[in-house]
């Protein structure tokens, strides 16, 4: 709510509506029902990450091109932004 509420009264205060997003994730990932519910077909990893693969990203990458790791992954150690 407070998240909507920033949204719809200052959308362009970027550093607040990070802060409250970093709060919500401190609580984890969300219920798998309410993704489901949100994003039909997203399937997750054995880590509870979400698989994203080329299709899943909607074309973003080109088929056959491997997917950058997410930060902690296997991999990011090479990650020149981390």
């Amino acid at each position: 709510q407070r998240i909507v509420h920033v949204y719809e009264t200052d959308p362009d205060n970027f550093p607040r509506l990070m802060e409250l997003m970093q709060d919500i994730q401190e609580y984890g990932q969300p219920p798998a029902d309410i993704v489901k519910e949100l994003a039909p077909g997203l399937e997750f990893d054995e880590e509870g990450m979400p698989k994203m693969d080329a299709a899943a990203m909607g074309g973003m990458f080109p088929p056959g091109m491997p997917m950058p790791p997410f930060p902690g992954s296997a991999g990011d150690e090479n990650c020149i932004i981390m």
